[in-house]
């Protein structure tokens, strides 16, 4: 497993496959200090991104901690969300900035009806 960390996000590269996690952080231009901030970007993320590249983002994935590991598993109650994209068949690594999509990604958090 290959890591690679960014301002806002961490990569995991699993074979030919990525999980990305949202940092809890708060930039001027947007703010993850939320697990429902998070997630919401995230699916907005997906929502976006699976036009522009079909069959590479394949949705959320959520971090459990099941039997004493952290765990991935198909969306479920979550310690985190996560993105999950299928390399298999892209000839090209992913790109330098594995955080480009939308630069404003302000979700609502809890109190705005997020988890």
């Amino acid at each position: 497993m290959e890591t690679i960390e960014t301002h806002m996000s961490w990569v995991f590269l699993v074979g030919e496959h990525v999980l990305k996690l949202k940092k809890p952080v708060r930039f001027p231009s947007l703010d993850f200090s939320t697990i429902g901030a998070r997630e919401a970007c995230c699916r907005e993320e997906v929502r976006l991104n699976s036009r522009l590249a079909p069959g590479i983002y394949l949705g959320l994935m959520a971090v459990q901690w099941r039997a004493g590991r952290l765990a991935v598993v198909p969306e479920a109650l979550a310690l985190e969300d996560g993105v999950i994209l299928d390399l298999a068949g892209v000839d090209a690594p992913p790109a330098e900035d594995a955080d480009a999509g939308p630069a404003d990604c302000r979700v609502p958090g809890p109190a705005d009806g997020g988890r």
